[in-house]
């Protein structure tokens, strides 16, 4: 290039430049210059709903309630019901809640504007359930109150059920924490329920005592269990899962360029060197901060570039330290975490989320560390057992002792999350994830034991103990007889059963049971090999008779039990006895108890006296056979009345003490007493007894969900035993629909805890013959479920069949055989006299299979399959016929309501003609030489034209 030229391009360049760079600096100073205070404004939740569903919204400024309009803002103090089959949806940013119908809420507050949904250990909104059912997906922290609770949700999804004074709540995902109150509004305790539990509970046994309880006491009394499927796989479940897939989305931020990375970083870096203002500095170093955030979630994520993530976070790390504890700095490092959801374990989007997690995490967002739970759940879900180990390993490793020592209560229930995941996947579990959860169990025994209380030491070890013994009942119940017996032994040495003082309640429990698990795992391993199959119940009683119970355990099963040690089994004493009776207010002296010696936990009582008396002032004592192991009494006799069956202690004194019982003349044999119909003593004794074995019965059934409507429905069919009753008036409640419940039959053995002959009447049908009373309940709401998913499945059906117009098919020839196949018989074809048998799969949407004299076929689709029947159909009646054709002389679509033959040859003439199957003719039979058409023929005619 000449000189000159240089020189004016030179020139030019300058010129530009400095035109840029005044322009860039006259935008920034008025952009700086006219730059107006922050707005706090509020963010009202909205209310959502198809218009002609009945919502009412209530202000306080209204004297009644009005209709609500679709959108409408809720303001605080304002109250919604939803009608009869009505439903309403309130969102707030990526926070919902939705009502069922019948559902009455009270919005109590909204605390947080705009710009401070992250600064504050408030709940964010504040609700009131007065009655109904709502599903609650909090992003941020909601809190939901009934009359004596209120539940905090948080980055978790539940349901709450509350029909006055039946509280019930059930948590999907995550983890809720819920405070109890007496009635007159004061504090009593706080409790965590982890996922895939609930808990349910009455108001009035919110009690002063409950602030004194330990958590492993409270989960008994909140009765909390696992959800079954049959709850997780209902439709409400489902339907409200599936509208809450919607999440925060990172793709219009994502940056997959590194040009535009590159430019954008140099842009924030550049202007945050130009700026003297403080605040316009913090903002511009959180820009450069989530330049870099979007930049790994995009290109550096796509291509899993590990190195490059970990230089970048640094380059992150200099830009957000500055400005850390800023208020908009804090909010968007919340949101970008908890958007970020699951991710795969090591990638880059996981270290981000590792070094996101590091700014968040303080005492105030302890809470934080629950994500990771969430992440292990999802990990178990999806079979990734070493990303599982590993997330669940980082879990543990971010708790530090000074983190653990000042959350003690947040590190209980997280390791209570930890061991409900584990008990929900024990199919899954593995080695280094138990593990991790028995390490949790150390630290709680250590802090225990720092604290000097040996109240609370004893408390936590019994906790500690349990929750081992319930996973290893769980991996024997899941067929992992190998695993269940390393993890008992296992157990047994890193809690130093051995070494523990005799009379600890948890190191009698533990040998106990793990006696009783011990005989499992060796009927598994001697008779089934170790098999992962099923115990077959009958043949390991058959099993037990044949072994005594000290013969029962294997030399080596002992040895890693009770060590080189030997340690004996610490037997209840005497004193133990009376002791145990006594905190159940009954007097019972030394000298009516007698040991049992080839049962050395089994003990006969006579005389126990009720301490208190019955309503009618009398006083009533009993004889009886004592179960130290399971505190409960069997062959009861009350004034020469028996009692068979198993009764818990404190249920017998309840009953005693309710009802009373009256002395009657002596019978030499007891049945004569409950079959005397002629006596009024025993008439009466008769009565008493019944009745006891009613309630009895009514308090057991009670235990797995099942409620009796009048419990003078209840029918003792063997008055004798008192363990057999008819039951014809029983329900069990739907936890999706709790004002419906299910009316149920049956027959039940007390003494075997079965049900025979279970009848739902809403669907009148018997869903079983035989069943363990503790699946009765999921085993009806399943049987409904099928019910129900086989009614669709038959409509859907129906439905394709009404709709092709040209296929019938009468209902009695209609049978489901499962949820995902329908079984049919003379599909009948009306355009040709056609009939199939078969089946057809909802899943595929065609026929699995599907058979006809002349042609069976698989996994095809319902026209393709006539396609090819109705031609081999063709040429099979033109032969019969006496004419032969081929396929390629055939012509003809589904419906077939137009058959075409071509290129027929009699002799030396070639002719085409419409095949007429119902009329058996010919039609518009033409010769092509001539073009010559005659409307219709007979075979025989068609036949003649040949000679």
């Amino acid at each position: 290039m000449p000189e000159v030229l240089e020189q004016h391009f030179s020139k030019k360049i300058l010129f530009l430049s400095i035109l840029f760079l005044l322009i860039t600096g006259a935008w920034y100073a008025l952009a700086t210059l006219t730059q107006v205070g922050e707005t706090y404004r509020m963010v009202a939740p909205e209310i959502l709903f198809v218009e002609e569903h009945d919502v009412q919204v209530k202000t306080a400024y209204d004297a009644d309630y009005l209709s609500a309009n679709p959108g409408q803002s809720l303001i605080s103090g304002s109250l919604i019901k939803t009608g009869e089959l009505s439903f309403a949806e309130i969102t707030l940013e990526n926070n919902v809640i939705r009502m069922d119908q019948n559902t009455e809420l009270s919005f109590i507050d909204n605390k947080f504007t705009e710009e401070t949904a992250y600064n504050s250990t408030s709940p964010r909104l504040v609700f009131e359930l007065i009655s109904g059912s709502i599903w609650v997906n909090a992003f941020d922290d909601i809190e939901v109150s009934t009359a004596q609770s209120s539940t905090n949700f948080w980055h978790s999804i539940g349901v709450m059920t509350y029909t006055p004074p039946m509280n019930r709540l059930t948590v999907i995902t995550g983890s809720a924490d819920l405070s109890l109150y007496n009635e007159n509004d004061v504090y009593l305790t706080q409790f965590t329920v982890p996922l895939c539990n609930q808990v349910t509970y009455v108001e009035t046994q919110l009690v002063p005592g409950y602030a004194l309880l330990k958590t492993s006491k409270l989960k008994k009394e909140l009765k909390l269990a696992s959800i079954s499927e049959s709850v997780l796989e209902d439709e409400w479940v489902v339907r409200n899962l599936k509208a809450d897939s919607k999440y925060v989305e990172f793709e219009d931020k994502l940056i997959k360029s590194r040009w535009v990375y590159t430019l954008k970083n140099s842009y924030y870096k550049t202007l945050s060197l130009l700026t003297f203002i403080e605040r316009t500095k913090q903002s511009l170093a959180l820009n450069h901060a989530k330049t870099i955030a979007y930049y790994i979630l995009g290109k550096i994520q796509d291509e899993n570039l590990i190195a490059d993530t970990k230089s970048l976070l640094a380059d992150f790390e200099g830009a957000i330290s500055p400005i850390k504890n800023n208020e908009k700095t804090l909010a968007w490092l919340t949101e970008t975490y908890f958007a970020l959801g699951t991710v795969d374990y090591g990638s880059p989007a996981y270290l981000l989320k590792e070094d996101l997690l590091s700014y968040i995490l303080s005492e105030d967002s302890i809470q934080s560390l629950r994500t990771y739970l969430a992440d292990l759940r999802a990990y178990l879900d999806d079979f990734k057992l070493t990303d599982a180990e590993k997330v669940a390993s980082d879990w543990l490793n971010a708790w530090d002792d000074n983190m653990i020592a000042n959350n003690i209560q947040e590190f209980e229930n997280q390791s209570q999350m930890l061991h409900s995941l584990i008990l929900a996947h024990i199919d899954k579990a593995t080695s280094g994830l138990l593990d991790v959860f028995d390490k949790t169990g150390q630290i709680l025994l250590t802090l225990a034991e720092s604290n000097g209380s040996k109240g609370d030491m004893e408390e936590v070890r019994f906790a500690v103990t349990q929750d081992r013994l319930e996973i290893s009942a769980a991996l024997v119940s899941a067929y992992r007889y190998l695993a269940a017996k390393q993890y008992l032994k296992n157990s047994y040495e890193s809690l130093n059963i051995d070494e523990l003082e005799t009379d600890l309640a948890a190191k009698e429990i533990f040998l106990e049971q793990a006696r009783l698990l011990a005989q499992r795992i060796e009927y598994a391993e001697d008779q089934m090999h170790g098999a992962a199959l099923s115990i077959d119940e009958t043949e390991f009683q058959e099993y037990l008779t044949r072994k005594t119970r000290d013969e029962l355990l294997s030399e080596n099963l002992k040895a890693f039990l009770e060590g080189e040690a030997q340690v004996d089994v610490e037997v209840p004493t005497v004193n133990d006895v009376v002791s145990t009776f006594a905190n159940a207010r009954i007097s019972l002296s030394e000298e009516g108890i007698t040991p049992q010696e080839d049962s050395p936990f089994s003990f006969k009582v006579k005389n126990a006296r009720l301490v208190d008396r019955t309503a009618d002032g009398s006083s009533v004592s009993f004889d009886a056979m004592y179960d130290y192991t399971t505190n409960a009494v069997n062959d009861v006799v009350v004034s020469g009345a028996s009692f068979k069956g198993s009764f818990e202690l404190n249920d017998l004194v309840v009953i005693l003490t309710q009802n009373g019982v009256s002395g009657t003349e002596e019978y030499e044999d007891i049945s004569d007493l409950l079959t005397d119909v002629e006596d009024d003593e025993a008439l009466r004794a008769q009565a008493v007894a019944q009745d006891l074995a009613k309630q009895l019965v009514l308090n057991e059934l009670a235990k797995y969900d099942i409620q009796i409507g009048d419990i003078n429905t209840i029918k003792v069919l063997d008055q004798v035993t008192l363990t057999y009753f008819d039951i014809t008036d029983a329900y069990v409640i739907d936890p999706t629909d709790p004002r419906h419940p299910i009316q149920i039959q049956f027959e039940y053995n007390s003494s075997a805890k079965k049900v025979y002959n279970v009848f739902v009447v809403d669907i009148s049908q018997v869903i079983s013959t035989e069943i363990m009373l503790s699946q009765l309940a999921s085993a009806v709401l399943g049987g409904i479920y099928v019910e129900a998913e086989k009614q669709n499945a038959l409509e859907e059906f129906k439905d394709l069949i009404e709709g092709s117009k040209y296929l019938v098919v009468e209902d009695r020839y209609l049978i489901i055989k499962n949820l995902g196949e329908l079984e049919f018989q003379n599909l009948y074809l009306t355009t040709l006299p056609l009939s199939v048998n078969g089946t057809y799969s909802f899943t595929n949407d065609n026929f699995s299979m599907v058979t006809h004299g002349l042609y069976t076929a698989y996994n095809t689709e319902i026209e393709d399959y006539f396609e090819v029947l109705a031609e081999k159909y063709v040429i099979d009646f033109m032969k019969d016929n006496g004419l032969t054709v081929v396929s390629g002389q055939i012509s003809m679509h589904y419906p077939f309501q137009s058959i075409q033959i071509s290129n027929y040859v009699i002799g030396d003439q070639t002719f085409s003609f419409m095949l007429d199957v119902n009329a058996n003719r010919l039609k518009n039979v033409t010769l092509i030489e001539t073009g010559a058409t005659v409307d219709s023929m007979t075979f025989g005619e068609f036949l003649s034209i040949g000679g």
